[in-house]
């Protein structure tokens, strides 16, 4: 038998617990898509030799599939996109942000593709709203202006070496170096390698773009 006054503590101690339970950290990362990769073009310039071409979006449509057939490192590109959300910004815009592009493989990491988010409307930069205008970006994600940042990206120029050890998972992570927010998403793709012509050929190094 539990008397009122054990059951009204108990009862507190319930309600208490369930009060200071600290709420889930806000999510950073959001929106995680491809781009239809064939609705691309050549950056004009950037292919002085020929060999390792950079590339860009004409439009931001959805890829019907999430399979990848890779039949040389110098051919091999994609096109995604994320929103980034709950970052700290201080005055005139600055921000101090990291987050990368990781291509796993059973060992680690396959390639990767790092970058820095320096000021709040460092989105706009990118190849693809630079080529496309950032109210196109914004319209691919459902976006207000100032309701998230979106970033919509091409990955290229990688080493044969790295994209056969690629099982097909990409992580995307963030990092928030003001106020220590964290966040990973991590998403499995399908991979299907051909023998290249050359497999020492070598692709140039460029960042994301």
């Amino acid at each position: 038998m539990i008397s009122g006054g054990t059951a009204a503590a108990l009862l507190l101690a319930v309600l208490l617990f369930i009060w200071v339970k600290p709420a889930p950290a806000p999510q950073i990362i959001s929106q995680v898509r491809l781009f239809d990769e064939s609705k691309s073009a050549v950056i004009p310039g950037s292919d002085g030799n020929g060999a390792s071409p950079q590339h860009t979006l004409t439009a931001l449509d959805a890829r019907s599939s999430n399979n990848f057939e890779i039949k040389s490192a110098e051919r091999f590109f994609f096109a995604m996109g994320f929103v980034l959300n709950h970052l700290s910004v201080g005055k005139n815009g600055a921000m101090k942000v990291k987050f990368s592009v990781e291509g796993l493989s059973k060992d680690g990491v396959a390639w990767s593709e790092p970058a820095e988010y320096q000021y709040q409307d460092r989105w706009k930069e990118f190849d693809i709203a630079k080529s496309l205008g950032s109210d196109a970006v914004l319209r691919a994600f459902h976006l207000e202006e100032g309701a998230g940042l979106p970033i919509a990206v091409v990955i290229e120029c990688k080493k044969w070496e790295e994209l056969s050890k690629w099982n097909g998972a990409i992580r995307i992570s963030a990092q928030d170096l003001n106020t220590g927010k964290e966040d990973q998403v991590s998403l499995q793709y399908l991979v299907n390698l051909a023998e290249p012509a050359m497999q020492g050929a070598r692709a140039k190094e460029c960042a994301a773009s």
